[in-house]
């Protein structure tokens, strides 16, 4: 196998919960979220489509997650039933005490509003909200340091740091991130990987994102692959090869 588990995600009823016990009602101490057995099912002129086929997986706290899968509506569906926008057909999602009502997510193809507002405007409304000290945690982690700039004279990177700015300006515990296009600019994906990993070690949160770019993906410390709306594997801190293997390994099987 070209994939080996890992110890950063854990799945229901295989070491963390016990089967049939109070604990798979509510989500393992030390994972941020937990799905358990999650079907999402879209209707269809043709009949109703599974998007997520009784998908079970934890992330844990403090943890930077990234999915990867060749169909879209699998990762937006898991992504919006992590955020709580989407109900499972079947199945449930649990978060921990600290992260529920405490999840921020940006979605793909979502552009900064009001182009005219400078970053600080952007980011903090308010324009007093943000302290000094949370202010300049943002920017290390963003890599934004002249808030006095408008938005429209930021790069398309740096327009995505902005608003990933605004969403951690927020104090989310779980961030949730589904990189724009999927696959369209590897830049941004890698650009957008690199920021969710600062995040994730300096402002002690939990971090999910969506992208099929192995480059992307190996900044973060856990990848999982969804096939088939189903978890078809997991790998712990991986390097591009490795995870571009492993996808290769995955298609292929999916042809035979």
């Amino acid at each position: 196998m070209p994939c080996r588990r890992t110890h950063h995600l854990r799945k229901p009823g295989s070491g963390f919960m016990m089967g049939g016990g109070p604990a798979e009602r509510e989500a393992a101490p030390d994972c941020a979220v937990t799905l358990e057995n999650v079907s999402k099912i879209h209707p269809g002129t043709n009949g109703p489509t599974a998007v997520l086929r009784e998908f079970s997986l934890g992330v844990r706290k403090g943890r930077f997650c990234a999915v990867m899968g060749d169909e879209r509506a699998s990762t937006t569906a898991l992504l919006e039933c992590m955020a709580g926008v989407t109900t499972p057909s079947t199945g449930t999602v649990h978060w921990a005490d600290g992260e529920r009502g405490s999840v921020g997510a940006l979605w793909g193809q979502h552009e900064p509003v009001h182009p005219n507002v400078t970053v600080r405007e952007f980011v903090d409304p308010g324009v007093s909200a943000l302290g000094r000290r949370q202010a300049w945690q943002i920017s290390r982690v963003t890599r934004l340091w002249r808030w006095r700039r408008p938005l429209r004279r930021l790069g398309r990177v740096q327009q995505h740091n902005a608003m990933l700015a605004r969403l951690l300006a927020g104090s989310p515990r779980l961030l949730l991130v589904d990189t724009p296009g999927h696959d369209d600019s590897p830049e941004l994906a890698r650009a957008i990987g690199a920021s969710l990993r600062r995040a994730v070690r300096a402002l002690d949160l939990t971090a999910v994102l969506v992208t099929t770019d192995p480059e992307a993906a190996a900044c973060a410390d856990s990848v999982v692959f969804l096939h088939h709306g189903r978890l078809a594997d997991a790998l712990g801190p991986s390097t591009p090869a490795e995870i571009a293997d492993c996808l290769h390994h995955l298609r292929r099987g999916s042809t035979t």
